[in-house]
Order: C-alpha cells, then structure tokens, then sequence
C-alpha cells in the first residue's frame, strides 16, 4: 500500500524532485508488548532480509513501517508497540512514539451523539539537519457522519461507499472506515466542510516524499495499479477483473504511449532535417567504420524493438552500400544517424523494462512462453505454438507475473518496498531466484526492498544481507 494522501498531493510526474533521503536504521521497541527489534539496511544495498520464527511480530514490523509513513495514525494508534526510531542517510530521524490518548479528546460513533475515549494515540517527533524538532500528537476524529459529509467524500475523494461505515478506496483496492478515509483525504477537503483538516504540514510533507508500498502475505494478485492523477474515479465499483487482465492492458497502453512519443519526436526531428544537415558543420574525423558500426548498433536495437511489436521487423532496415563513403555521404549519413538514435531513445525504458519482465517471466514458466503485443499486451504460447489467455495460467505463474510487473511499471521509483513473506505466494523452486530478481528490478527502478520471511528458500544464498530479530539461540531450526 503506498502513501494515500499521496494520490491527491503529489507533484505531477516529470517534475524535478529533491533526492529523496534513504531509510538506513530501524529501531522498535516493545513489538507485541515483548520484542525489541533493530535493523540497518546501508544506503546501497538493494534489499534487506528480515527472518525469524513466527511469533516474532516479522509483519507487524512492516505495518509499522508502512502506516507509519503512509500516516496512518488510526492503525497506528491499535498497533502493539512502544516506540519506533527511523535514521535517514541525510541526518534526519524520526520518532514514533504509542501513547494513551488525552481523555479530553474524544471519538463520537455513527451511531450516536455519545463520546467514547480512544485508549492510544500516537506521538510524532521530526529532527531535520539545521531544524528545531517538529512534534506532533495525533487525534482522533470528532466528526460525525452526515448526508453531506458523504456526498462531499465521494464526489471529491477517489472513494466509493460500499457499506454504512465503509469506503472503497481506488487507488490502494481496499476498504476504510470514513475516519480512515478522513485522516489520509481530510486536507483535501474544504475547510468548511472538514474543519479538523488540518495537519502538521512539515511532518505530513516529509513523510509523504518518502514512498512505501507493502506487498502483504497472500495479496501479490491484488498490486494495486495506480489512477492517473486526473482520472474522473468511480462512483459505482466496476466488475472486477484479475489483476493479470488489468496489467495486460496496462502494458498495451503503455507501448502504445511509447508509440505516440516516438512518432512526435520523429516528425519535429523530419521537419527541420534539411536546414540542420545544410547549416551544421559536417563532422571532421569520420571513418566509414565508425558510421557502419553506429549503423549495426541501431540495427539490432530496432531488432530488440520489433520483438516487443513496436517497430517494423528489423529486416526493413536497409543495409549501407558495400563500398567506401564519400565525405557528404558521411556527413548526411552521421546526422541521420543522430536523428535516428533520438527517435529510438523514446523507446529506451520501456524496452528496457519489458526485457526484464520476459527473461525472468520466461525462466519461470514451463512448457510456455510470454509474448508481448501492442494491440493485446501479455501473449502467452505454449510450446507446441497454441495462444493462451494469460487468465488461464496457473495461479503461481500469474502470482510471478503480476509481483515482476507490478514492480517494474506500477510502483514509483525510489519507493520502499515492504514484501511481506513472499514464500507462500512463489512455487519453492522460484523462491531460490525471488532475491536475485529483486536486486535486478532494483537497477533498473531505484526500488529497495525490506522482505520478511522465515523460509532458507527465499534467502539462499543472500545472508549476508539478513537481519534475525531474536537472539540466534532462540532460532529454531529454519
């Protein structure tokens, strides 16, 4: 789940943001009434393993982590632990703290004018490098729900009401209570309307760069897609479809996008070839080897290209003359070449994605093979040549599918992936490979991942990248 309030305060993509601090210590103290927990994960690693027996309170560590920074202080508030220190590579720490909730504040139901006191709150302090400490205690809601307040969430919120205390919310697919949906959309609200808006705006803000997306136990199916920050949401759920459907067409669209990118670029650089190649000065030096070679290079990515079925077949593109240039035939030939390299540039992520997405995919699936369609997105064949909808592979094989996808395209970069024991969703003889497909996903997207787990499958040949959170004398065998 990311940062919801994030959905409606982000900066627009392709804006340039501050470097985002890094996560590099965790402390907790009191997990579960009982458990101290610490754990360092280096700036430049790619991941960090978190392991123990059962009991050890592994997923509500990453609860923590990811309401924590996903503000999320109702759940907070009912989690079991004493206090939380996050240390960040720029200097910067932040403590969370569980409190008893002031009695003077209270919580009215839905069901009537009567106050009830809330047991826990929970207290926020912010230490900034140059900055005064920034202290924040929560507290619960006092509104009441009412007609209005209703029509004004739904209408401006990226929610549904599903039942009497109930709310679908799009972008992560789960349900919230309305305190819920208040406390991540409130500042979004007017001031009229929703008079407790507001928030502690450098802790929210900072809190809010800092992007978490967990992955819990058994969800891997339900990754939720991200809305484009000016869709028109829902008013009425729609008929679910399987996650493997949705990013089919996901993909489709976004080579279709890449398309649309490609030929923009490519009529603005047609348009002004003539006056660039009759006023640049030709570039001296160049050999006929560096020209073919430069040519061969684009050839075989155009080759790579038209396997993702957004180029021609490779075999459109005409070969050099075999003989030796002429000194304008260099120089019309070298800015083509620069044109061309442009051209195919809007191409670069994508493909460079989608390779990933095949050669794991690939390595995984037996008996089949996935294809990629512009029109259709996932293709799958099997090996004696038939198609198949990728609804009808096996469930572990749409579990692979849609963890590798969801994190190359639908998780923003620089995000903290909390991945919640992952051996229960992959097949055992994937698990061996899981840490290595992280650390290559990672190189390509800047993710970095905290994965709990107990199983020696999953961790294999990475332990030097584990953390146990009890005493190796009280491990058990696993």
């Amino acid at each position: 789940m990311t940062n919801r309030f994030r959905a409606i305060n982000e900066p627009a993509k392709g804006f340039t943001e501050e470097l985002v601090p890094q996560l590099i210590r965790t402390e907790v103290t009191g997990m579960l009434g009982r458990f101290d927990h610490v754990f360092e994960f280096p700036a430049d690693w790619e991941f960090v393993i978190l392991h123990g027996p059962n009991g050890v309170g592994k997923t509500k560590l990453l609860e923590l982590v990811s309401w924590t920074f996903g503000w999320q202080t109702i759940k907070l508030a009912n989690l079991p632990f004493g206090s939380a220190r996050f240390d960040f590579d720029d200097g910067t720490r932040l403590k969370v703290t569980r409190v008893e909730a002031d009695p003077k504040k209270t919580h009215r139901t839905r069901h009537s004018n009567s106050a009830v006191r809330l047991g826990f709150a929970v207290h926020f302090e912010l230490r900034r490098p140059g900055s005064h400490m920034i202290s924040y205690t929560s507290s619960p809601s006092t509104m009441r729900e009412t007609a209005q307040l209703r029509e004004v969430v739904q209408r401006l919120l990226p929610v549904s009401r599903v039942g009497p205390d109930a709310y679908h919310d799009h972008p992560t697919d789960v349900v919230m209570s309305l305190a819920e949906v208040l406390e991540f959309y409130g500042s979004a609200l007017p001031s009229d309307i929703y008079p407790e808006a507001e928030q502690p705006r450098v802790i929210r803000d900072f809190l809010s760069g800092i992007k978490v997306y967990l992955i819990e136990t058994q969800r891997l199916l339900n990754i939720p897609a991200e809305l484009p920050s000016n869709a028109r949401y829902r008013t009425q759920p729609e008929q679910p479809k399987s996650r493997v459907s949705i990013y089919s067409e996901d993909l489709a669209r976004r080579l279709k996008e890449a398309l649309a990118q490609n030929s923009r670029r490519s009529q603005e650089l047609d348009r002004t070839f003539p006056e660039r190649l009759l006023e640049e000065q030709p570039v001296t030096n160049l050999t006929d080897d560096q020209i073919r070679e430069r040519y061969r290079l684009q050839a075989d990515y155009r080759a790579r290209l038209s396997q993702i079925d957004v180029l021609g077949a490779s075999s459109e593109y005409l070969p050099l003359p075999d003989r030796t240039l002429k000194d304008w035939e260099r120089h019309v030939l070298w800015t083509y070449l620069e044109d061309t390299e442009r051209k195919l540039d809007t191409f670069k992520d994508v493909l460079t994605r989608v390779r990933l997405l095949q050669e794991i995919v690939n390595s995984r699936f037996k008996y089949k093979s996935l294809k990629i369609s512009r029109e259709e997105g996932f293709v799958v064949v099997t090996d004696s040549g038939e198609e198949i909808p990728p609804e009808r592979l096996s469930s572990g094989e749409q579990h692979e599918l849609v963890l590798v996808y969801g994190l190359l395209f639908e998780v923003e970069e620089n995000t903290l992936v909390l991945i919640d024991e992952p051996e229960i969703s992959l097949h055992v003889g994937w698990q061996r490979q899981f840490l290595s497909d992280l650390f290559e996903i990672s190189q390509i997207t800047n993710l970095r991942f905290v994965i709990a787990t107990h199983s020696p499958q999953i961790i294999h040949k990475w332990w030097e990248r584990t953390v146990p959170l009890v005493p190796a004398d009280d491990m058990d065998d696993a």
